[in-house]
Order: C-alpha cells, then structure tokens, then sequence
C-alpha cells in the first residue's frame, strides 16, 4: 500500500511514439502525458519518473517497480481486495512524501548497496 500510494494521483501512459525522445517536442509530449503526475509509463520505453530531487526521483522509481509487481501478483491472485477510503489514501500519502522521508530512504539504499559492494 505505501508503494502504491505515492501514486494515488495517477500514472499515465505516453504513447504517440515509440522512437527514442530526441527533440523538444517528443519531450514537451512526454511532459504533457505526465501532467501533475510522478510518473509517467512510456510505450516501448519504461518509464520516467520525476522528484524534487536526485534521491526522491530514484526511490519513486523504486516504489513504482514494487508497486507494479505488487499490482501484477493481486491481479494473478484474482483481484484486488476492498480499497481504502480517499481520506486514509490522502493521509498516509501527506505522511510518505515529506521531502525528509526521500532523504532517509535513499541513504539507506546508499549503505545497503555499499554494505553488498564491500562482501
């Protein structure tokens, strides 16, 4: 759920072209699909993620994959249960994505890859 819930406003899907993003314009399409979204899945591409910063941007896209995978394995399971209500969404959504709470999540990610580097 708190994957999930950083994207409660949406993901769009981009997909007037399958060529590589290479002028102003693709981008500026890229950017429109994308609208007040975080993240905006590509046809063809993946996907593009946007943060306020180096560290947001990476554990959004982390939590995107885990999302997805979660979304894909409910699916196969034979759906999703009941939902929660907007306003539990809207809280714990208020509590997730404090700038800070970017910050502690990446330096984790940061001493977890260094402490597998270092084995």
């Amino acid at each position: 759920m708190v994957s999930s819930c950083h994207f409660a406003d949406g993901v769009p899907y981009y997909t007037d072209t399958m060529n590589l993003i290479r002028t102003q314009d693709m981008g500026s399409g890229v950017a429109r699909a994308l609208g007040p979204c975080k993240a905006v899945l590509m046809r063809n591409h993946g996907v593009a993620v946007t943060g306020r910063s180096i560290e947001e941007s990476v554990v959004l896209a982390l939590l995107l994959e885990n999302a997805c995978q979660i979304q894909l394995l409910t699916q196969a399971a034979g759906g999703v249960g009941d939902g929660f209500s907007d306003e539990d969404i809207k809280r714990l959504h208020e509590t997730v994505t404090r700038p800070e709470q970017f910050a502690v999540n990446f330096e984790f990610l940061r001493r977890k890859v260094h402490r597998n580097l270092v084995r």
